[in-house]
């Protein structure tokens, strides 16, 4: 597991220059869609940018055709940003580990975000590319999920993505 710690969200800076349609720092109008269509919790300006943070970041590997492994973001209380990767085993494997370690290593977070590597079936029933999402901060009921379908990655002139939609409820890790 790679673990990355700091102040400051460390991967804005080195970020590819295109705008990702999920408010991470690029022209964007917010939405409900972060926190699921029919949620009635309010998410906080924190857990947002750290949502849109993490769906910046897993685009920018995939345009530039890097895989994208199972990675947990966590913001402390004190405002920190830290977060790791899993990629030491398969990605199922890797995904339960992620998910597992929200519970140990957000012991003082106030909130987290985890995206992986997914897909979704559309309207003709295949399989397309989907960035998935998870997100909750302390406080909440539940955790929710985005979904961003993309395409082509590795094509940085021909890497498409939409706009995230809401995935739905998940299991509420901290």
């Amino acid at each position: 597991m790679e673990q990355t710690s700091t102040t400051i969200v460390p991967w804005k800076e080195n970020a590819v220059t295109h705008d990702h349609g999920c408010g991470c720092g690029h022209d964007h109008e917010h939405t409900q869609v972060e926190q699921g269509a029919s949620s009635t919790e309010p998410i906080s300006a924190e857990l947002d940018q750290l949502a849109c943070d993490a769906i910046g970041m897993a685009l920018d590997k995939l345009a530039l055709g890097e895989g994208i492994w199972p990675t947990l973001f966590l913001l402390g209380e004190d405002g920190s940003a830290e977060y790791f990767v899993f990629e030491d085993d398969g990605l199922d494997v890797c995904l339960v580990q992620a998910r597992a370690s929200v519970k140990e290593l957000g012991k003082d977070a106030r909130c987290y975000a985890l995206y992986y590597d997914g897909f979704f079936r559309g309207d003709d029933d295949l399989a397309n590319n989907a960035l998935v999402v998870e997100f909750a901060e302390r406080g909440m009921e539940t955790a929710y999920s985005a979904i961003v379908a993309y395409g082509n990655p590795g094509d940085e002139s021909d890497f498409w993505y939409d706009e995230p939609v809401a995935g739905g409820a998940e299991e509420m890790l901290l």
